[in-house]
């Protein structure tokens, strides 16, 4: 949140609450409400978005917000630091399936893939293959506006994925906890996962499947899940 205040009524506010303080109530000349000095107390207070700015007038004011603003952009398009969760150790006896390496770029690199599946038995070796290929992100020259990393194994709990996973991606611009369902989190991932290219690595994702054999099997646990794979997909 961004908070400009024209300069006049700024100056008057210290001389206003200086003689509230003494017991003189004055009529503020540049403010018609005195609850506007209030508003700005409570800007000032606040844990986090409390910076004002001040103008003089509507000219400055616009050159103050498109410098503003223009460096919010530039800010974001830095890339995000990594955000590992249980990831998987590189496995020091790694050797061959260069063809499988070469294929998970190749989804990277397409426009057309959103997802790119890792399907085989426990034991196969998908999370030594997804670690492999994350350590070769630096050679294919593959560089995300972030990557994130959730392993399902040692944390599968939907709300603590959604959790950090929207923290993540919007960088403090919400109040986490102000966000009380997991459908609301769904919602505001799949609106911030659209702003920026990032590379989201689910290891371990068995867990959240249906494990009992039958028409079910395979299936996801939790339709908000659903929502986030196939809200991937139409981004």
């Amino acid at each position: 949140m961004y908070t400009f205040v024209r300069d006049k009524v700024w100056n008057e506010r210290p001389t206003y609450k200086k003689n509230l303080a003494e017991g003189i109530k004055i009529k503020p000349h540049h403010v018609d409400n005195p609850k506007v000095f209030d508003f700005i107390d409570f800007v000032v207070k606040l844990p986090r978005d409390n910076w004002i700015d001040t103008f003089k007038d509507s000219v400055e004011l616009k050159e103050k917000l498109k410098i503003r603003l223009l460096s919010q952009a530039i800010e974001r398009k830095k890339p995000l630091q990594p955000n590992l969760h249980n990831q998987t150790p590189p496995e020091p006896n790694f050797v061959g399936r260069e063809e499988m390496l070469e294929t998970i770029t190749d989804w990277y690199d397409s426009p057309d893939v959103q997802i790119g599946a890792l399907i085989g038995w426990g034991g196969f070796g998908k999370s030594a293959l997804a670690r492999k290929w994350y350590d070769s992100l630096k050679d294919n020259n593959i560089q995300p506006d972030g990557i994130f990393w959730w392993g399902f194994y040692r944390n599968p709990y939907l709300d603590r994925f959604l959790e950090a996973l929207l923290e993540y991606l919007s960088q403090g611009m919400i109040d986490i906890q102000e966000i009380k369902t997991s459908w609301q989190r769904v919602e505001k991932i799949k609106k911030f996962i659209t702003e920026g290219e990032y590379l989201i690595i689910l290891d371990g994702l068995e867990e959240m499947q249906k494990k009992e054999h039958g028409e079910e099997f395979g299936k996801m646990q939790y339709q908000e899940f659903k929502e986030i794979l196939t809200g991937i997909v139409d981004s």
